[in-house]
């Protein structure tokens, strides 16, 4: 059984920001899904791991396995692996590597370890207190980076080793982090309008990772959200998320690693996720009018006036009692939308569609399903 890394799709905010942003869909038109029992799971399974948010300083983080062979979701297959114990608080990122899966729990400042398939804890890797770690990066299998939210830094560990090595300081609130041309990347997202007037909030640094150095920064402005590199298409993508109360500056830029150019923007109002194909080249957004696909490999200049192409439209509503909070598309590409239910306090659900946007079914999930580490 082979693992990849799921695209990365969360941060400990992105509960209130959501909140705020307007609902929308047919989603409320689908019924529940039916939780199967469930007991301690045996065997290599083929599927998804579902990290489920919780509520902030709720403690009540979760992982969900579905199993897409079998059509099965374990709502809290981390506990159950592990004699009832308990993940953390705040969980907001994974990434599933050879035989581990990390997983960034925000609110315990640790990056809990599991071996796969079994899903038993190997450990965690403890950040200093108050760091608030958002999203990860493994390069191989000694060398980490993981972003820190409240701390304006990154950290580097050592995967198998399990040890945190350096700070290396970046600007206000980092979250999303990638590593293109033998350099660190790093969105300093400013949280939104909170820390918008700071210096540095609304760039991207750029960071020697062998020095610590930092070699230059991007400017992009705005609610710096992801940051995704396509080694195929060999440029860099960074997700702006809206940044409330303006909802218009928002989207998606590309970048060249190389020279630091901003190459073109797709302009989305009001979203707020973003999930990335890998494999076929295109990116999905979350906004106030729908799930809109942007095609990676298409050539030329985008005009102002033109949208993305819409996955799912939708006419939007003030909010609702459910919310798309996540999106992730699996290397087969089918794709995955995470709903919070319950105004943020019910258990969630992922629904399941092909990439022309036919609905193939949901499962269950824990509170507030926010990012998705893809087994193959």
């Amino acid at each position: 059984m082979k693992y990849k890394s799921a695209d990365k799709n969360r941060r400990g905010r992105g509960i209130w920001g959501s909140c705020l942003l307007l609902a929308f869909f047919s989603i409320g038109c689908i019924p529940d899904p039916v939780v199967p029992n469930q007991g301690k799971i045996d065997g290599a399974l083929a599927g998804v791991v579902v990290v489920n948010q919780g509520v902030w300083r709720g403690d009540n983080a979760s992982l969900t396995l579905y199993d897409s062979e079998g059509d099965t979701a374990f709502t809290d297959w981390f506990s159950r692996q592990n004699n009832g114990l308990r993940i953390g608080d705040t969980g907001n990122d994974i990434v599933v590597r050879s035989d581990r899966a990390y997983v960034a729990v925000s609110q315990s400042s640790v990056v809990e370890i599991l071996a796969l398939p079994s899903g038993e804890s190997l450990g965690r890797i403890r950040l200093p207190a108050g760091t608030f770690p958002q999203q990860l990066l493994i390069l191989n299998d000694s060398v980490g980076w993981v972003s820190s939210l409240d701390d304006d830094a990154v950290y580097q560990f050592n995967p198998r080793a399990m040890e945190v090595g350096r700070r290396v300081a970046v600007g206000p609130a980092p979250e999303g982090i990638a590593y293109a041309a033998e350099r660190l990347f790093v969105a300093n997202s400013g949280l939104g309008a909170l820390r918008a007037t700071e210096p540095g909030a609304g760039t991207i640094s750029v960071i020697d990772p062998e020095s610590g150095n930092q070699l230059g920064a991007v400017e992009i402005e705005g609610n710096l959200r992801d940051l995704h590199y396509f080694p195929t298409i060999g440029n860099l993508y960074c997700f702006v998320g809206a940044a409330l109360p303006d909802t218009a500056n928002s989207g998606l830029v590309e970048i060249d690693p190389v020279t630091l150019r901003i190459k073109r923007r797709w302009n989305v109002s009001g979203a707020w996720e973003i999930g990335f194909d890998e494999v076929r080249g295109s990116a999905y957004v979350i906004a106030e009018g729908g799930i809109f696909r942007i095609d990676l490999l298409e050539v030329g200049i985008i005009p102002d006036s033109n949208l993305p192409i819409p996955f799912l439209a939708s006419s939007f509503s003030t909010l609702r009692e459910e919310v798309p909070h996540s999106i992730a598309i699996s290397p087969a590409g089918e794709v995955f939308v995470g709903i919070a239910r319950g105004y943020y306090s019910a258990p969630g659900r992922v629904d399941r569609y092909s990439r022309e946007g036919k609905f193939l079914g949901s499962f269950p999930t824990g509170l507030n399903p926010t990012a998705f580490g893809f087994l193959l």
